[in-house]
């Protein structure tokens, strides 16, 4: 019986992390890396060129926005499946992503079982989320006192926050996000409002404190 082989591209700016998901999967029938990156740029060109079926994605890869990867991605190639794997346990990414197009999440603290099973979930149409992940999320839902100031950001928000807490400056971030520098400072000014702090620091600090980048 033929095996229905099941193409994936990694995406990870960490080589070991990268290197580890290439090597378990290399022993796991009917799963083939057929490339791996460490940006967004560059696994959105191998996507074109390869056409996998599922993409292994990580949130924080350098670059434009996971929203904004996920959204061109599935524009040229709408059947492919993304996976998020990821440090980032906190609901505000995985409500966004899956909303944005992502088919599954996947936490970096899952097993390499929970990996496989969500590969083979997401390539036959379903979605998979860690056991950690969706407990928060139907918690959330209920006890919405639990919800974070981060909830009350547009997605457009809360990726120039990011884009503030990793440092970089207006021009650049409006260069990424094809917008100009004068509209990128009145999202900070919102962002500085709906978020209740006065600069960068205090942004980058509370962006820290809900685990949505790495120290």
């Amino acid at each position: 019986m033929t095996i229905r082989m099941i193409n994936v591209v990694l995406a990870d700016d960490h080589d070991l992390i990268r290197a580890g998901m290439k090597y378990a999967l290399s022993q796991t029938k009917g799963i083939k890396v057929v490339g791996e990156t460490s940006t967004v740029e560059e696994v959105i060109r191998l996507t074109n060129q390869l056409s996998p079926q599922v993409i292994i994605m990580d949130v924080k890869l350098s670059g434009i926005s996971s929203l904004d990867t996920i959204k061109k991605i599935l524009q040229t190639n709408p059947t492919t499946k993304i996976l998020i794997v990821t440090s980032c346990n906190d609901t505000i990414y995985p409500a966004r992503l899956l909303e944005a197009g992502a088919s599954g999440y996947l936490t970096k603290s899952s097993s390499l079982p929970s990996l496989i099973q969500a590969i083979k979930n997401i390539h036959a149409g379903q979605r998979y989320i860690c056991s950690e992940v969706a407990q928060r999320m139907v918690f959330e839902k209920i006890n919405i006192s639990g919800s974070t100031l981060f909830d009350n950001l547009s997605n457009r928000e809360l990726q120039i926050s990011l884009f503030i807490s990793r440092g970089k400056k207006t021009p650049y971030i409006a260069s990424k996000l094809n917008l100009s520098p004068k509209t990128i400072n009145s999202y900070r000014y919102r962002i500085f409002k709906k978020l209740k702090v006065s600069g960068d620091v205090e942004l980058t600090k509370l962006i820290i404190r809900h685990k949505l980048i790495d120290l």
